[in-house]
């Protein structure tokens, strides 16, 4: 489920990219990684929080307060064993919402 972004704050604090782009590939994809949520996420506990890119901006990646102005961050929530693929190369931090409880995730 996607949710307005409160995780914009945890993207311009926390906001990193895991590896650079294959600008080779199709779809500029260096490698893919995975968020499992092993507890429900929802807006009054933890969330990933990723900026959306398309390829062509992959390609040119921007600083990441120029990226956010650009596509602003959505929140990922949803139950336990929710999976969340995406490209290692987004803009991407875990926080981001309101922490209510202990929440439990692998990335």
């Amino acid at each position: 489920m996607l949710g307005a972004s409160a995780g914009a704050a945890a993207l311009a604090a926390a906001g990193h990219r895991d590896t650079g782009t294959d600008v080779g590939h199709p779809l500029a994809l260096r490698s893919l990684q995975a968020m499992i949520y092993l507890s429900d996420v929802s807006p009054g506990t933890h969330c990933f929080s990723i900026s959306p890119e398309s390829v062509a901006d992959l390609r040119e990646p921007r600083a990441t307060g120029e990226q956010l102005e650009h596509s602003p961050g959505l929140d990922l929530h949803g139950a336990a064993g929710s999976v969340f693929l995406f490209n290692s190369s987004a803009l991407h931090a875990v926080g981001g919402c309101i922490i209510g409880r202990q929440g439990s995730a692998l990335h």
